[in-house]
């Protein structure tokens, strides 16, 4: 990408005369966009400041008092050097390369800047022209948010897919999911599994009676038409026993399928689930979480190990009688707000608070509750879990440097696939590093699969990268 600036020949002679207006102009091979800039200097060669011009859009007062002063003097002190080697090098080859500063005006108020600078004659001086990054940082800004809210609506679906396994792998009903194309076996629930002894890859149609098969496939092929088919008889298996076949198909892009309930018509009874009896209490008395029963007057009747650790009691009479509001007395977070929510909607979800130890330890935790009944509940669960680690966590993402917004010489598309490139990859470097390298407790942290942030390693390069190596290297997609 070219970069090319018209400079009106005459227009300034030997000395300095009247700056006239013209654009930026940014050039490639098939097209062309005209920026306006927010700020024009015309500096004579030493780089003193000689004629100071804003964009109408960009106005501020008190400019004028930029007249006579140093250009590197009205920037913050950190970009100073920076300035100093923009202004050698336009004196030098004509054109200054671009650089980001912080433009610190008269009135008090700083913007982000970006600044490049012509030299307009061998004795004319310099001409710097800057434009605003406010807009970048606002694009940058709504791209985090909209990979927040990606993330969000991620996991969203990853809920109601666990709730979809459950249900398929708790039916007493047979349900099995074969390929469109061929009929042969891609997935199978338990009760279709104790039915059938069934395998992936299984061509379907080899259980089916022989006299069956014809009416079983036509009956198949017309499902694809009309998306579901009334049920119809096939005989199935060595027994040849009756079952009635329901068939949906289900469109993906990958492999279309079609999902069979099969239900047996031949008297017997479907074969009950092995039913034992589970140990919940001692369960319950193992877990990570704190968990207590209370009453609906607030007051603990049970708790488990990690609870009495989290309130740092130990013995039972500390505990159990006692109000939890003792311990969770956070304003606007305490016992009396976990009931008043139960007597409005049946669940607490995550309700973050604070934990009061006995010797006076707090603890971050998060509260879910429920209770027996949706409204005026006897007894009430309440789960408590200790945040410490994934505030620490969160901590540790924020002290993240800030993203270098790179040279703004392309399209608004390449600014944002750049953008989105920079962001992603600092996380994850940042997460590496926190991890000390663990790539499993990094994934859990960016809550990404192991195989997507290998695909990310592989793309950006950084899994043989020493982690401050590759915080400073750009993504190696960056210019697409």
């Amino acid at each position: 990408m070219a970069l090319l600036w018209e400079v009106p020949s005459g227009e300034f002679g030997d000395g300095f005369g009247i700056v006239t207006e013209f654009p930026i102009i940014r050039a490639t091979s098939t097209d062309f966009a005209i920026i306006q800039p927010d700020v024009k200097l015309l500096l004579d060669a030493h780089g003193v400041i000689r004629d100071v011009t804003l964009a109408s859009s960009f106005v501020r007062e008190g400019v004028s008092a930029w007249v006579g002063q140093p250009w590197a003097e009205t920037v913050d002190p950190s970009g100073a050097e920076r300035l100093q080697q923009l202004i050698a090098e336009a004196r030098a080859v004509g054109t200054a390369g671009f650089g980001q500063f912080l433009q610190r005006f008269p009135d008090g108020g700083a913007v982000a800047m970006e600044y490049t600078a012509v030299r307009l004659g061998k004795r004319s001086g310099l001409l710097a022209i800057g434009r605003s990054l406010q807009a970048v940082a606002e694009v940058q800004s709504r791209l985090i948010a909209a990979q927040k809210a990606m993330t969000q609506d991620y996991w969203q679906l990853r809920d109601i897919e666990s709730r979809y396994r459950a249900l398929f792998d708790v039916a007493d009903e047979a349900v099995v999911i074969l390929s469109a194309q061929d009929l042969r076996l891609i997935e199978a629930n338990p009760a279709a599994q104790r039915a059938f002894a069934l395998s992936p890859g299984q061509a379907f149609t080899s259980l089916i009676a022989t006299a069956d098969r014809s009416t079983f496939r036509a009956a198949l092929a017309q499902v694809g038409n009309e998306q579901r088919m009334p049920g119809f008889i096939v005989h199935i298996g060595p027994q040849q026993v009756p079952w009635v076949v329901r068939a949906t198909f289900a469109p993906a892009k990958a492999i279309p399928a079609l999902v069979l309930h099969l239900v047996e018509i031949s008297g017997a009874k479907p074969v009950p689930r092995h039913e034992t009896k589970l140990p919940i209490e001692a369960l319950i008395e193992r877990l990570p979480d704190g968990f207590a029963v209370i009453d609906r007057s607030g007051t603990v009747r049970a708790a488990n190990r990690a609870f009495f650790d989290f309130v740092q009691a130990g013995k039972e009479e500390q505990v159990i009688g006692a109000p939890l509001n003792r311990w969770l007395s956070e304003p606007g977070a305490d016992a009396a707000m976990v009931l008043a929510t139960l007597t409005r909607q049946p669940a607490l979800r995550l309700m973050p608070t604070t934990l009061h130890g006995e010797f006076g330890h707090n603890l971050p935790v998060e509260i879910s509750a429920a209770g027996t009944k949706e409204q005026d509940s006897d007894y009430i669960a309440v789960l408590i879990r200790d945040v410490r680690r994934r505030l620490a966590q969160d901590d540790a993402h924020a002290a993240t440097p800030p993203i270098a917004v790179p040279p703004q010489d392309g399209s608004l598309r390449k600014l944002v696939s750049e953008t989105v490139a920079r962001v992603e990859r600092q996380q994850i470097v940042a997460a590496l590093a926190h991890a000390g390298g663990n790539r499993s407790a990094a994934a859990a942290a960016l809550k990404l699969s192991r195989q997507s942030l290998y695909a990310k390693l592989e793309r950006y390069h950084i899994e043989d990268t020493p982690p401050a190596a590759a915080a400073d290297t750009p993504p190696a997609d960056s210019a697409r």
